[in-house]
């Protein structure tokens, strides 16, 4: 059972930052090497880091709406964490429990390990229905009834 990043214009900004980065980084590339000639494959091999992050980042998002964000297997939850990053996994086993924290717009979920470890994702990027559902799901598969806890006082950085 998977829950889609939501469908909004954001992602899309952030693909035009990305794509824009990468520009950027081509730009301060070549005039790296034009100022020092004798160093030009060294500035051009790290010049193209840059570059293919934000192209690949930028195709991420664009495309991100037809991705799954959450994905709920039999046995374990896992949230999709970019192309760059690794898919975090956690088993509802080992799931204590999810602290939710509501700061203006955004809905932050961090679900807490039995063996201290954190796992957190980002409510907002799911549509509403999708996020409410994820929350019922949650409980039903780890069998825990107060599964979520609110924090309200904290800020988030």
């Amino acid at each position: 059972m998977g829950y889609r990043f939501a469908g909004t214009g954001d992602w899309y900004k952030k693909a035009f930052g990305s794509f824009f980065a990468a520009i950027i980084a081509i730009i301060s590339t070549i005039m790296a090497m034009q100022q020092y000639h004798d160093l030009e494959l060294l500035f051009l091999i790290l010049g193209l880091l840059p570059v293919l992050t934000g192209v690949v980042r930028g195709i991420h998002y664009m495309n991100s709406s037809s991705q799954d964000y959450i994905y709920l297997t039999p046995n374990e939850l896992e949230v999709n964490r970019g192309p760059l990053l690794l898919t975090k996994r956690a088993n509802y086993y080992d799931i204590a429990h999810c602290v939710e924290f509501h700061d203006y717009d955004r809905k932050i979920i961090t679900i807490k390990l039995i063996n201290n470890k954190e796992i957190t994702f980002h409510g907002e990027w799911l549509t509403e229905n999708d996020y409410m559902e994820l929350k019922n799901e949650l409980v039903r598969r780890t069998g825990n009834e107060k599964l979520f806890r609110f924090r309200a006082s904290d800020t988030v950085l």
